[in-house]
């Protein structure tokens, strides 16, 4: 029987991205940019929505073809057709250049995926292929699989990296570590399984119609839930509504299943992504394929009330003001991602604050190095110098301040 969860109703924004004749697919966000192909008449191009201003640009102009992009925090990942395959390329958003990633194999990359500095793409053709991960930094490819499934469609979180396969008439979900180098099957024997999306801790895919498995990656449980097209990003899940609720979009909070209905009438939902405060997907407008979405404003949450101090000490930050201890009846938080940080960290304020955050980034000696003001469900990026040990994040937001200290990955 499929578990029962609480719903708290969310008010939301429509993303009207894409309105005209020419075939949008591949929708993809990463919190700040929305990402798709589109037709401009003789070849499919890349297109950039700035979620912010609403300003859209063509982050490729040529004579090939440029299609399925992927979007993660630094950079992005695309396939272009180079002869009689498409290889990936790797778009980086903080240089704003673009590259192709080092390829050599002899069949056509499909369905990639990135996470902070690793893509993770299926190789192969109709008949056989295998799931590979390309570390950007330092360009090196690995293979994951060598067997005799049919393996796709990856998705990638931090050290976690999850895809379908089939062999004969078994429909399964996999797991590969980043940690360990290990690989296992992680959805039941004799049980369909498609549709895998990970995150740090869970995995998530759909096993019969109008129901979809949470699975615990540490305890190895697993859950299910009645809705359809499971899709995580860091640890929140968002699913579809089945029945009278088909249409009805849902954010459950893997923390504590805190689950919360997306106000909207969706009647069709293809290639869904979702990034935290928004998600973007391609239907049909009975003329062509569009790109829309929506952008949501989180209600308060039933969390318990927290000391600041006590806040602090569970996520290991350091409180400054005030000094004495006061109950507070909406912490300041924020996601601060990822931690540690290669190049680039990014701050998106956590469901629930409801006014703009004054955030500063310091260097390990107290020397500000930027100040940004980050309004409700938006996303600011800050860069980071590769040969700095370590910042500290001053988050100022709703009459309270925090430091969080972010730590920054050895070359």
């Amino acid at each position: 029987m499929a578990a029962q969860i609480p719903v708290r109703l969310i008010e939301t924004e429509a993303l009207e991205i894409t309105d005209n004749a020419r075939g949008d697919r591949s929708p993809t966000c990463n919190g700040r940019y929305v990402l798709w192909s589109t037709h401009d008449g003789k070849d499919a191009e890349i297109m950039l929505m700035d979620l912010a201003t609403r300003q859209i640009r063509s982050l490729t102009q040529n004579a090939v073809e440029d299609v399925s992009p992927a979007a993660g925090e630094r950079y992005a990942v695309w396939l272009r057709k180079n002869g009689t395959i498409f290889k990936p390329v790797i778009y980086d958003f903080l240089a704003q250049t673009e590259k192709e990633a080092t390829w050599n194999e002899p069949v056509s990359a499909m369905f990639p995926a990135v996470h902070e500095n690793t893509a993770v793409w299926q190789a192969g053709d109709s008949s056989a292929a295998e799931i590979y991960l390309y570390h950007i930094p330092s360009k090196t490819v690995k293979r994951l699989t060598k067997d005799n499934f049919y393996d796709g469609k990856p998705s990638i979180w931090g050290e976690n990296v999850v895809w379908n396969a089939s062999a004969a008439g078994d429909f399964m979900v996999m797991h590969y570590s980043l940690k360990d180098g290990r690989t296992k099957r992680i959805s039941p024997a004799g049980k369909p399984a498609w549709g895998a999306s990970v995150s740090t801790t869970h995995a998530a895919w759909q096993s019969e119609a109008e129901t979809f498995v949470l699975y615990n990656l540490e305890t190895q449980k697993t859950e299910k839930f009645t809705g359809e097209t499971p899709v995580m990003w860091h640890d929140t899940l968002l699913f579809c509504g089945v029945g009278a609720e088909r249409g009805t979009l849902y954010l459950m909070r893997l923390t504590d299943m805190q689950t919360q209905k997306v106000e909207a009438d969706v009647k069709q939902l293809y290639e869904t992504c979702f990034c935290g405060s928004a998600a973007v997907w391609r239907y049909f407008d009975g003329r062509d394929h569009e790109i829309g979405g929506l952008k949501w404003k989180m209600p308060e949450t039933s969390r318990p009330v927290e000391k600041l101090e006590e806040k602090a000490e569970k996520n290991n930050d350091v409180p400054v003001a005030p000094p004495s201890p006061i109950v507070v009846q909406k912490a300041p938080s924020a996601l601060i991602y990822p931690n540690p940080a290669d190049r680039l960290v990014s701050v998106t304020l956590e469901p629930g604050v409801r006014s703009s955050a004054q955030v500063t980034l310091f260097s390990s000696e107290g020397k500000a190095v930027k100040k940004a003001l980050v309004p409700p469900l938006q996303t600011e990026t800050f860069e980071l110098s590769p040969t700095a040990a370590s910042y500290l994040l001053e988050i100022k937001v709703e009459g309270q301040t925090y430091v969080k200290r972010v730590w920054v990955k050895s070359p």
